[in-house]
Formats: structure tokens, sequence, C-alpha cells
């Protein structure tokens, strides 16, 4: 289902019949981007339905009340809530040699960050590697007096967690997501990371460029089966033609088939809202 305001466009998908307000057995996972809030309700291994919000302009934290409440988010009857930021203000940073005290230093190094972020870090006990990003502050204050005690999480770990799951039976490959101007890519070499980056585009033809550029650094050959890319993509589109064009052996990434989805998002291709509805997987 689809409702639209003069500020933003609400995505509804759920199957008939079936309730997720002021039922406690789902967690709710928020999910927060630039220009893009949605909400996962869940358990263990089932998905139950996805609330998604495009809005016009860029996401600020006076937004938020009304934002979340065309979300129909409920604060209290529900088993828990996450919340997923994303930043274009991210590094990996190998556990053995990271200090919790000079977090920032880790950025510093990559970025020119702005004045009113603050320095944040998750440990990805899979990868033996910690996830370090700077995010609005602002923004945190304001989702802490939503959700008091919620876990934060960078956007970017769903894609990780995900990542790894589907490239255990390649030594090497790419997993890309295209979303909001952006590629990110994540590089992987005998199952651990080799790249972990993302890119601004305006064009089909940028995203193009970095990926065949990501497999000239692997080494991979483009024309076998071992670059795989999701988000705002589809199988017909002009960005998939080119794709193909120049990496014969490219493919849109499906849904993990451990996790069942509801029979509601059959009406949007696979790769759309890949992040979103992965983000049971991170634990």
């Amino acid at each position: 289902m689809q409702t639209q305001t003069e500020n933003y466009t609400v995505y509804t998908y759920v199957d008939e019949g079936v309730s997720v307000v002021d039922n406690e057995q789902y967690t709710t996972d928020i999910h927060i981007t630039s220009r893009a809030i949605s909400a996962l309700w869940h358990d263990v291994k089932k998905v139950v339905a996805l609330k998604h919000i495009h809005t016009h302009l860029p996401i600020e934290p006076k937004l938020l009340d009304g934002l979340f409440d065309a979300l129909n988010i409920n604060y209290t009857g529900t088993k828990e809530h996450r919340l997923f930021v994303d930043s274009p203000y991210f590094t990996l940073v190998p556990e053995a040699l990271f200090d919790s005290s000079s977090a920032s230093t880790y950025l510093d190094l990559l970025y020119i960050l702005p004045p009113q972020v603050s320095i944040h870090f998750n440990r990805i006990a899979s990868h033996a590697m910690v996830l370090v990003y700077a995010f609005e502050q602002q923004t945190i204050d304001k989702l802490k007096q939503f959700f008091p005690g919620a876990p934060v999480k960078h956007y970017t770990e769903i894609m990780l967690k995900h990542g790894l799951l589907h490239h255990t039976e390649n030594d090497m490959g790419i997993y890309g997501v295209v979303e909001n101007g952006f590629l990110t890519l994540i590089g992987f070499s005998q199952k651990s990371i080799a790249f972990f980056n993302r890119f601004k585009t305006e064009a089909d033809t940028d995203v193009v460029y970095y990926l065949l550029s990501a497999a000239e650094d692997l080494g991979l050959n483009t024309a076998k089966p071992a670059i795989v890319i999701a988000g705002d993509i589809n199988s017909n589109g002009s960005l998939f033609t080119l794709m193909k064009k120049y990496i014969p052996g490219i493919r849109l990434m499906l849904r993990y088939d451990q996790v069942s989805f509801p029979a509601a998002f059959n009406q949007f291709s696979e790769p759309l809202y890949h992040l979103p509805i992965h983000s049971l997987l991170c634990e």
C-alpha cells in the first residue's frame, strides 16, 4: 500500500489480517538514512512487516516526530527496539589494533568530520573487526528520547552480516548496494574482508566504474558470477543493463533463503529494500 503527502511517501508491506501493533512477540528495527526511514517487524527467522518512508527532503531531527507517527511505531508494546543509523563517515578497524580511547583518530585520517557529530563504534565479532562511525549527535539524542535503551548500530552492519553469509562458498567476491546516490562495496577474499568502501554516484556510469575498479583490485574475472548487487536497482532497468554490458557475470542479490518473508513482499523486486529487510540477521 502506498500513501503520499507533500513531504514524503509511505510504503506499507504486510499481509492481510496481520497486526504488528501491541504485539510483544516481535522486535522492531528502525532504519534511518539520509532520505528514508523504515521499520521492520520480525522475530528470529521471520519477517512480518515493513513500513518504509521516502522523504522529499533530507531527514532532520525536528522531522522525526511526524515520521514516527506515519510509521505507526509503538514505543512500548513490542519485544524490543533496535536502531540502525546511516552515515557516510565510517571505517573498519581490526579488533586487535582498536583503541577505544582514540576512536575518532581512525575517522580523522579519512574524513573532515562536521563539528556536530559524535563518534560511535560497534564490535563485529564474526569478522574480528570494529566498525567506527560518526553520526549527528542531535539525531542520536532525539532517537534516545523515543527509544531509551535501544541499541544503536550502523546501517552497514546489515551488509557485513548478509555479505559474509552469501560469500561463504566463494573464495573471492564483491557485494554492492546502490542506495540514496551512493554505492557501498564490500570485497571478500577467503571469507575475510578485503575492502569496505562507499562512493558517491551521480550517473549509472559512476556505478559501473567503481565496480570495475573493485573487481580489478581483487583480480576478479567479471564474466564469472562473483559480483552481486542490490538496492535501488531492477533487472529491467538501465543501470543493470549497463552493468551486464561491462560486467557479464554480475547478478542481483536475492533475499536470504533461511528467512521467511511475508507474501506482501512479492509487490517489490528482491534487490529493493535489501538492507532494511535483512536487519534481523544482526545479533
